[in-house]
């Protein structure tokens, strides 16, 4: 069996598998939808505050009306389309624990660990001279004196 047979082989039997698909949303979830529905929001009580300005004879007072009207426009879509939103890990009363492990320290403890247990033995020995001595960078120096 040649390499291009089993390429044929691999290609036929990817193309008879069915084709995977994505879980189609809801239409208002699509990008182009969500930016008319903001679009509409902001423009339609805008305008509607305009037409009540008007009615009312205080030009002046539209852009008032306006706000109060975009905020309820807004808060109702954002209940009608996007309720109950998706709460992070902060809002649902959870907690995330990130630790992390010093290695530096770690080292030092360990080189400290062990310079520890080498002056017990040290101190343990009987007739024998020995000093121990610090380098530097996790290094340590022995010496041993005897008969």
């Amino acid at each position: 069996m040649n390499m291009s047979s089993i390429a044929v082989g691999i290609i036929a039997q990817a193309m008879q598998t069915a084709p995977v698909t994505e879980a189609a949303g809801p239409w208002w979830r699509e990008s182009w939808a969500l930016w008319g529905i903001a679009l509409l929001t902001l423009a339609v009580p805008t305008f509607v505050a305009r037409l009540i300005a008007g009615g009312l004879r205080a030009t002046d007072m539209w852009g008032r009306i306006a706000a109060v009207l975009v905020a309820l426009t807004a808060g109702l879509v954002i209940c009608r389309l996007g309720w109950p939103p998706r709460l992070g890990i902060d809002l649902k009363g959870g907690l995330i624990l990130v630790y992390e492990v010093a290695a530096g320290r770690q080292a030092q403890t360990r080189v400290d660990d062990a310079v520890a247990g080498i002056e017990r033995i040290l101190a343990s020995q009987d007739g024998g001279e020995a000093t121990l001595e610090r380098k530097g960078a996790g290094r340590v120096a022995v010496r041993l004196a005897g008969k």
